[in-house]
């Protein structure tokens, strides 16, 4: 009698099992058909998404995210030592060789934060110091100099400020073409704290239709709102390069918008830019069929309209009277389609291309006139 209810005991134990294992199968067809794999994930092993994109299979996913915060704080690490603190100045007169805390700048009191740009000391803010004298500025590593110079850039509204230094950290101004939607930045204060963000547009146009060659209009788009504390912030990518510098608006301006300026200082200590003197009309950002009667102006390149067509503004000028654009013979109804072989098209505008000069410079541009292809020579102002 015992020998049978053990068997009765194990003959349970086994159909329960399989009985189990018969429902997770079930289960996972059924999760599979009206859920779909994407959703179901497994305990164990690999997570295999071939199936939804080029040969994704992750592997450990937990060592994924790991890397994925070991990348962000060595990130963070790296490009801490480029950012500074600006504080009102310390009355001199209350220094004193005891410990006193006058002799101090503390986190938090800050009035500002900068990105330095270059290694003699210039330092680019979103801070509007009034007077060099009144200010100094700190470092990650504390160290404290007076800032002998301040200059304002009249296109962006940055402010630059110079301080006395040989051999501070630059970053690396990351390339347009590395900058894309989804991509992963951080935010970065001068003291370490972090606000992680992803790009969620490139390129948003700010202003109307037409627009100058001389003036930029494109954001960044962040996916998340970063707040207050961090208007003025520089934003990297964490390869630890500088994408831009978070805006009162939360949106960021692109770091290409400060290359031309960053390129000025560098070579003569003053922000001059390189002007042209046109209105226009992305045509990338153009959608429809062109009328049959509209000429025989080719907007189409791979199927995209292409270039910038000279255009009048709100005041009704298209080239302004003794720019760089009339001086070449630009006239309204042209379609610039490259500056000095670069093409005009949805990811370079032709502003951005201008930016690329300095005034006196000169370079090629091409463009169309009632379907004929031209070039001629600009010398920017």
């Amino acid at each position: 009698m015992e020998n049978k209810n053990k068997s009765n005991i194990l003959l349970i134990i086994i159909l329960a099992a399989a009985f189990g294992i018969g429902g997770g199968a079930v289960g996972g067809l059924l999760a599979r058909s009206y859920v779909g794999d994407s959703l179901v994930t497994p305990f164990f092993g690999e997570i295999d998404y071939s199936h939804q994109g080029p040969n994704l299979i992750i592997r450990d996913p937990k060592k994924v995210v790991v890397q994925q915060d070991d990348r962000v704080s060595n990130t963070v690490s790296a490009v801490q030592n480029g950012l500074v603190g600006i504080f009102k100045k310390r009355d001199p007169r209350k220094a004193d060789k005891n410990f006193n805390l006058d002799n101090f700048y503390v986190t938090g009191d800050e009035v500002g934060q900068g990105l330095i740009i270059t290694a003699d000391g210039w330092i680019m803010t979103a801070f509007k110091p009034e007077a060099a004298d009144k200010y100094v500025v700190v470092t990650s590593n504390n160290q404290v100099y007076d800032i002998d110079k301040i200059l304002t850039d009249q296109l962006t509204s940055a402010s630059f400020i110079h301080v006395d230094a040989k051999d501070f950290p630059v970053r690396k101004f990351a390339s347009p073409a590395d900058i894309a939607n989804g991509q992963t930045v951080l935010a970065v204060r001068w003291d370490g704290e972090t606000e992680l963000a992803a790009i969620s547009d490139i390129k948003k146009r700010t202003g109307g239709l037409v627009e100058s060659s001389d003036t930029f209009s494109s954001k960044i788009q962040l996916a998340s709102k970063l707040g207050p504390d961090f208007e003025g912030v520089p934003i990297f990518n964490l390869g630890g390069d500088i994408v831009g510098v978070l805006d009162k608006d939360d949106q960021v301006d692109p770091i290409s918008h400060f290359d031309s300026a960053t390129r000025s200082l560098l070579k003569s200590g003053e922000i001059r830019r390189a002007s042209l003197g046109a209105n226009y009309i992305d045509m990338s950002r153009m959608a429809g069929e062109i009328p049959s009667g509209a000429g025989a102006f080719d907007f189409r390149q791979n199927g995209n309209y292409r270039g910038a067509l000279i255009y009048k503004d709100a005041s009704g000028t298209a080239v302004a009277k003794g720019s760089a654009a009339a001086a070449a013979g630009l006239k309204e109804g042209d379609l610039v389609l490259s500056v000095n072989g670069f093409d005009v098209d949805q990811n370079t505008g032709l502003n951005d291309l201008v930016q690329e000069f300095q005034p006196g410079e000169r370079t090629v541009i091409i463009y169309l006139r009632n379907g004929e292809q031209k070039e001629t020579e600009v010398t920017f102002k």
